[in-house]
């Protein structure tokens, strides 16, 4: 399993869990994940787990994606990795399924229920 963590301009943050299927992003309302930025395209990327890899690919955004501050295509994302859609910031953490038994806190980790 892994979560994308959006950081919100507010200083909010919100959780995305990223299941089997492909998870497309961006600014439309039907998109997977939506995020509400102006820069952001309506269908800006997409996050897919091929095997035990997860890939991301931007689908030609007019603002582009970056990971750690690198401009991609494609890429193969690792816990950790810190991705621009445009300007909105997002996190990408893996999660080992093992550890999915407890809950998501404010800063993205996995806390176990008592």
């Amino acid at each position: 399993m892994a979560v994308l963590v959006h950081m919100t301009k507010d200083g909010g943050r919100r959780h995305f869990i990223l299941g089997d299927r492909p998870a497309r992003i961006g600014r439309a309302d039907d998109a997977d994940i939506h995020l509400e930025e102006p820069l952001v395209s309506r269908t800006h990327a997409r996050i897919e787990k091929n095997g035990d890899v997860w890939v991301l690919q931007d689908l030609n955004s007019r603002n582009s994606t970056h990971v750690n501050g690198e401009r991609i295509h494609e890429h193969r994302l690792i816990h950790g990795d810190e991705i621009l859609f445009a300007r909105a910031r997002c996190l990408f953490l893996a999660v080992d399924d093992n550890e999915t038994s407890g809950s998501l806190r404010d800063d993205g980790l996995i806390v176990e229920e008592p």
